[in-house]
């Protein structure tokens, strides 16, 4: 007779001391090189991000400051009261500036463009002045009887204290007085004459604020002859600013 045999069931297998480290090793190693794989992925991402914040932030500056600036006219170079500008000369008397847009009045001429083809300085505008409305007038009525041609001639005075009122400039405009002899009064001449050059008492020409002027180089326009004639004549001439 065969003698029956019952089957073992099979041992699990056991995992030798040998074989644990191997395994172990080669989880840590996935682990690492997944994290490694995450970083290579998370530090160029962080890298791009600050770029375009950085991006944005300049472009962001810049709209700002672009929107913190605005242009005004500015006179580029001194320039006398009274003066005619002709459109053909804007550009030599007058430039465009950006400025702070705070500091830009309602008043202020902001474009070339904005400025009438011809005009007259109401007042001396130095360099780099910003251009207000009122600084500037498309006719003046002191000037325009100058337009159908004039001459010019000079008139002294004698005593400065006594016969200049206000400071006279190339630019000016004055009214000129003279002594009467028969009344013993002063007579007005001519009025709103615009002053050609000023002379102090050696004969230099004064184009500053300094020096005591006392003699005149002034325009006269047609009919004021006989009259300028005669206050030269008169003698004791006074000259009173008036714009």
């Amino acid at each position: 007779m065969f003698e029956k045999r019952t089957a073992e069931p099979e041992k699990s297998k056991k995992i030798t001391k040998a074989e644990k480290p191997v395994k172990a090793d080669k989880q840590a190693k996935e682990k690492t090189n997944k994290a490694g794989g995450l970083k290579n992925l998370i530090i160029p991402l962080l890298l791009a991000a600050v770029v375009v914040s950085l991006i944005w932030l300049v472009m962001q500056n810049n709209v700002k400051n672009a929107e913190a600036k605005g242009q005004v006219v500015c006179a580029a170079q001194d320039i006398s009261a009274n003066t005619y500008v002709k459109e053909k000369d804007i550009s030599k008397y007058f430039t465009v500036k950006n400025v702070d847009a705070e500091v830009i009045p309602e008043n202020a001429v902001t474009s070339l463009k904005d400025l009438p083809e011809g005009f007259y300085t109401q007042k001396k505008l130095c360099a780099d002045q910003m251009i207000y409305d009122g600084d500037l007038a498309g006719k003046d009525s002191v000037m325009e009887k100058y337009q159908n041609g004039y001459q010019t001639t000079s008139v002294a005075v004698e005593a400065y204290n006594n016969s200049v009122s206000g400071r006279i400039r190339h630019g000016d405009i004055v009214d000129l007085y003279a002594l009467n002899p028969d009344t013993k009064q002063l007579q007005l001449m001519v009025s709103q004459v615009y002053v050609e050059s000023a002379y102090d008492s050696s004969g230099a020409e004064i184009t500053d604020d300094d020096g005591v002027a006392v003699d005149f180089t002034i325009r006269v326009a047609a009919g004021e002859e006989p009259m300028i004639n005669q206050a030269v004549a008169w003698k004791e001439i006074q000259i009173y600013k008036v714009k």
